[in-house]
């Protein structure tokens, strides 16, 4: 588990834990902001991260002088979201028939719509949900593998 992961860091004296919770296939992390979102972005209802659960993994690192750095990955890595209807838009080359697909059936590593505001609508309120459970100053945000075809 996050937590044994984490207890072997304390012992070899790490103090940074960059969790990378977000790829291309499964967008497990529950947003107050999008309540129904991880019904088609997780891979399954037992596999999703709650509010509660980050914040007693962040307690947990923090006794243990560990800080948790969350990567909120993007523009690339986020073709779960075209799973979800009403963020459909947000993935243009969703579903195309003229790129080679992935898993998702979406291209490997497409971008979210840089040109829509929706796009920053949503990562607006996923940074403000994500910040109330994070106790972290620091964020990865991504910016790697990004689809140029």
């Amino acid at each position: 588990t996050i937590k044994q992961l984490i207890d072997g860091m304390m012992l070899a004296r790490l103090n940074v834990l960059h969790w990378h919770f977000i790829d291309d296939e499964s967008l497990p992390m529950f947003f107050k902001s999008y309540p129904e979102m991880t019904n088609y972005t997780a891979f399954s209802p037992k596999e999703i991260y709650t509010p509660a659960m980050v914040e007693d993994i962040v307690k947990h690192a923090k006794i243990r002088g560990i800080k948790v750095v969350p990567e909120l990955e993007g523009p690339a890595h986020l073709n779960a979201l075209g799973n979800v209807p009403t963020f459909r838009e947000l993935m243009k080359c969703y579903m195309s028939s003229t790129y080679s697909l992935g898993q998702s059936g979406a291209p490997v590593n497409a971008a979210i719509d840089p040109t829509s505001n929706r796009t920053y609508e949503f990562l607006q309120n996923v940074m403000k949900d994500l910040s109330e459970t994070f106790d972290s100053d620091y964020w990865h945000l991504g910016g790697d593998d990004v689809n140029k075809n």
